[in-house]
């Protein structure tokens, strides 16, 4: 996965954030935000991205063959296949819903955490 970025949606829209992303991490000043038929925002000849909002932030994703998840105790879980897309996220209780082909998962234990299990 390239990058995650998030915003309060209180400083910006889907499309000011896309802008912005789009000038600042790949050089793009100039760009037209299209919209599928259910409302989806594509850029064409760009990198895939999913948009996902929850109550007070816009989260967007680039990737569509692996979804990595920093869990709370440091933890690293990915999701790999072809063409995942994340379609919700709740930043309170960490559930997400993702569509695409699942291939396999990878899980990496932070230093931490297991120390912390270990020692107790």
């Amino acid at each position: 996965m390239e990058k995650i970025f998030f915003a309060n949606k209180s400083a910006f829209t889907t499309e000011a954030a896309l802008k912005k992303i789009f000038s600042t991490y790949y050089g793009k000043d100039a760009v037209t935000i299209l919209r599928t038929n259910n409302g989806k925002p594509y850029i064409d000849d760009a990198p895939h991205f999913s948009v996902t909002h929850t109550k007070d932030r816009l989260y967007i994703a680039f990737s569509d063959k692996e979804i990595r998840l920093r869990l709370k105790d440091g933890s690293l879980l990915s999701i790999l296949g072809e063409g995942l897309r994340i379609t919700s996220f709740d930043d309170k209780n960490g559930v997400f819903g993702a569509v695409g082909s699942f291939m396999g998962c990878k899980y990496k234990q932070s230093a931490s955490s297991f120390i912390k299990k270990v020692l107790g």
